[in-house]
């Protein structure tokens, strides 16, 4: 299954870096505190990455929830094992 997951990743990044390499002409980004030439594809790509960390933060929770329970349930799991184990006849 991981290395699914980093085949699909893979492939977005690279025909996000294709897009961008197609989009190599110099644009004018105009922001708060004044404006800056600089190539469309940096633009992109920032774009891109910050939307990359953006989704790893929001899913990070969730992950590391997960991890709390399911650590949670191994050693619940190996108390019952435990107990179980004084009452079998092998």
């Amino acid at each position: 299954m991981r290395v699914i997951i980093l085949l699909i990743a893979l492939s977005i990044a690279l025909l996000v870096a294709a897009f961008a390499m197609l989009n190599a002409q110099v644009v004018q980004l105009n922001y708060i505190l004044g404006e800056v030439s600089i190539p469309l594809v940096a633009i992109i790509l920032v774009a891109f990455a910050l939307g990359a960390m953006l989704a790893g933060f929001v899913f990070s929770g969730s992950l590391f929830r997960h991890s709390i329970a399911n650590r949670r349930l191994k050693s619940q799991l190996a108390k019952c094992n435990e107990s179980h184990k004084g009452m079998t006849n092998y």
